[in-house]
């Protein structure tokens, strides 16, 4: 009688709490209008495609709603399949569609070591009543992978085509590497008259990239629509002056979850938790970090156990975590100075209430809104809280039928933007009345949903995979794309017009506006954009915002968090998963300059090699004219003094045949062209023909600048 009783208790307890939150739908008692449309069935090619993803759709064509939960089985392997939404328990309303993803990859499905040839995987999809074990509806999908040779890659589908520089003539002996975002890349080279060409399988990802030093790389993705050859111009790199060393590097026992930085870049919030641990003992010493970007530790603070929900507010003052107990996980809001807890409350459905049918929370998310009015709270059972920063009262709650694993409030703090599995909300902030619900696919991750800078657009990179930009003023999908699966952050570019997104599959780059990828890179790297938008820091390697590498710096730790601040003169990098205790966080001090940008002048006299060479019929020469040690301003006043510059062009007897340049000029960086078609010969020497056109072979050019003499050879082919 007691158990029973206990029992019943319990039973009104969750009603109870299921009706505070002002969820109390009735539910379905079967599944009988569950429809399940698997659409087509994909298929995949190892390894050209990083894992195989089945999307398909499911609809509750009933009039009440359904609460159940999906199982997903391997048959061949005998593994529980990866799918979304998760957890696997699912809400529909009545005419609601959501779709299920399913991944297969090396661990699930085991794709990673299937010998070459064709195979099958066949994965059992079973939808399970919640409240009634015995109705359930189950359905087989069988997905077919071949597998090729990865170091003789070929098939009967045609890239080709040609790489010219600038005025569009060719350019020979480039780098080619073609490749789908996977872990394998086919090199190649253009031959003398800049043209290339592979012979591959059909795949949606085809990116190529073309490479060669002292040109900027350039890549095109590869339509499957367009017919004929693809044409990608090389434009002649700008002279960087980039060099960082390590200020500071930390040892740690463990590796940090997520990163967090002060508007003034002053401060910077680390929390350390792991997925993987090598020793689950270390939990319990945990701890939140503030540094400086300069690589001070400013405090450090035990947490008690991990935590995978961190904030700083934007002027730096407080700070939020939400430790990860499985027991009793419990939220903290400290102030950064000393640091002092301000207020801690555990995270239970006691404080809590809950209109999940879990018993217990669990949470990833926790976010201080822009003007310090709000902490936001997401659990993993789908329930989101606002709270009121300066006491921790709950304001109010709302359920959204899937994991909250990200949150963002707009600069006024009148709106949150919600993320779960698989909605998008933007909510009021006032009473929890909700603007739209858009979809996203599933959760996205701790760097996986970002408003632009001027806040019309908010865009989610989400765990299935998924990019997908939406309008904030009525939720309307801008534009979306698949870039691989298993979603790890984005970012909005400082001027907004770029995104980079990060899946398995690689950092991908896209332009805002039209939604089409501009360039890409492997790896799953952490990326920050500078503030003055001219370059993406992807963890230890500098790109140029068109996608040209110009620095790795010295150590290559982690990849869980990276930044650099607004001079680039700070970087950081934070260490994840760590399988022995090791360097964990690095701080960098160093320059980044833009040579041609900040003007900066040469200091040394030097003569460029041409590009295009050989050419025909145009080349362009360029040289440099430093400032005189007695001069180091020679732009100002009367330092400004002009030295005489020549540049002559000779044939491979000696004799004059073009003087390019014949006056006086100031220190600085210049580039000439030299057009045969129109640049008339001085003399008529062997080179030249009677028409007074120049003729095919080795010519010399030579630049002279007071005691200063130096020559290079170019061919010209006609």
């Amino acid at each position: 009688m007691k158990i029973k009783s206990t029992v019943f208790f319990a039973a009104l307890v969750i009603l109870f709490f299921i009706a505070s939150n002002n969820y109390s739908p009735v539910y379905s008692q079967d599944l009988s209008s569950l429809q399940i449309d698997f659409g087509e069935i994909p298929s995949a090619t190892m390894p050209l495609d990083i894992a195989l993803k089945h999307r398909f759709k499911i609809k509750n064509n009933g009039t009440t709603n359904l609460i159940f939960d999906l199982q997903a089985r391997v048959i061949d392997t005998n593994q529980e399949a990866v799918t979304f939404p998760q957890p696997p328990v699912l809400y529909l309303a009545p005419a609601e569609e959501i779709e299920i993803a399913c991944i297969l990859d090396a661990a699930t499905g085991n794709l990673g070591i299937l010998p070459v040839g064709q195979h099958t995987r066949s994965v059992k999809y079973k939808f399970i009543n919640h409240n009634n074990s015995a109705d359930s509806v189950s359905a087989t999908a069988t997905y077919s992978i071949t597998v090729i040779d990865k170091n003789n890659i070929s098939g009967s589908y045609s890239v080709s085509g040609k790489v010219v520089d600038e005025n569009g003539n060719p350019v020979p002996n480039v780098q080619i590497n073609l490749d789908t975002g996977a872990d394998f890349s086919l090199p190649n080279g253009t031959n003398n008259n800049g043209e290339f060409n592979y012979s591959v399988p059909y795949n949606t990802k085809w990116m190529i990239k073309a490479s060669k030093e002292g040109y900027n790389d350039a890549y095109q993705f590869v339509d499957l629509n367009q017919a004929g050859q693809y044409q990608i111009v090389l434009t002649r790199a700008k002279f960087y002056s980039v060099n960082f060393q390590t200020k500071a590097s930390v040892d740690f026992d463990f590796g940090f979850w997520q990163g967090a930085v002060s508007d003034d870049e002053s401060k910077i919030l680390l929390t350390q938790g792991m997925e993987i641990w090598y020793n689950d003992n270390l939990r319990t010493e945990s701890k939140l970090f503030l540094y400086n970007s300069g690589g001070t530790k400013i405090w450090e603070h035990p947490m008690g156990y991990e935590s995978w929900g961190i904030s700083i507010s934007r002027d730096g003052n407080y700070a939020a975590y939400a430790q990860k107990h499985i027991t009793q996980p419990k939220i903290v809001l400290l102030e950064t100075s000393s640091p002092t807890v301000l207020w801690e409350k555990d995270f239970d459905i006691q404080n809590f209430p809950t209109g999940s049918f879990f018993i217990g929370h669990n949470s990833n998310e926790i976010r201080i809104s822009n003007t310090n009015k709000y902490v936001a709270l997401g659990s993993g059972e789908g329930d989101f809280y606002l709270l009121d920063l300066p006491t921790g009262n709950l304001l109010w709650t709302k359920f959204t039928a899937g994991q909250v694993r990200n949150v963002r409030f707009s600069s006024d703090d009148n709106y949150v933007y919600v993320g779960s599995d698989p909605w998008l909300y933007k909510v009021n902030t006032a009473n929890g009345s909700v603007v739209w619900k858009s979809y996203i696919y599933s959760w996205p991750l701790h760097y996986g949903l970002r408003l632009s800078p001027d806040e019309s657009l908010i865009a989610s990179m989400v765990k299935s995979g998924e990019i997908t930009v939406i309008n904030t003023s009525d939720g309307s999908k801008v534009w979306d794309f698949d870039p691989g699966v298993i979603g790890q952050w984005l970012e909005f570019s400082r001027d907004g017009k770029q995104i980079a997104a990060s899946a398995f599959g690689g950092v991908w780059v896209f332009d805002i506006a039209t939604g089409e990828p501009s360039w890409r890179v492997k790896g799953t790297k952490a990326g920050y954009f500078s503030k003055d938008n001219n370059y993406l820091l992807l963890f230890n390697e500098l790109y140029t915002k068109e996608g040209t590498r110009i620095y790795m710096l010295p150590q290559n730790q982690g990849g869980q968090f990276a930044f650099i601040n607004e001079n680039n003169t700070n970087a950081v990098l934070a260490t994840g998963q760590m399988y022995s205790p090791g360097v964990g966080l690095v701080f960098y001090e160093g320059t980044v300059t833009d040579v041609e940008q900040e003007n900066l002048l040469p200091q040394s006299f030097s003569l460029e090699q041409n590009y295009p060479n050989p050419f025909n019929p145009s080349t362009t020469i360029e040289y440099f004219i430093p400032t005189s040690p007695l001069n180091p301003s020679p732009y100002q006043g009367e330092g400004h003094r002009e030295k005489l510059v020549t540049l002559k062009v000779y044939d491979i007897l000696g004799s004059e045949v073009a003087t390019l340049v014949n006056e006086k000029q100031t220190p600085g960086k210049y580039s000439v062209q030299f057009n045969v078609e129109t640049v008339r010969a001085t003399s008529l020497p062997s080179g030249i023909s009677a028409q007074g056109g120049y003729a095919s072979g080795v010519y010399f050019y030579t630049l002279t600048v007071g005691s200063y003499h130096s020559a290079r050879k170019m061919v010209l082919l006609k």
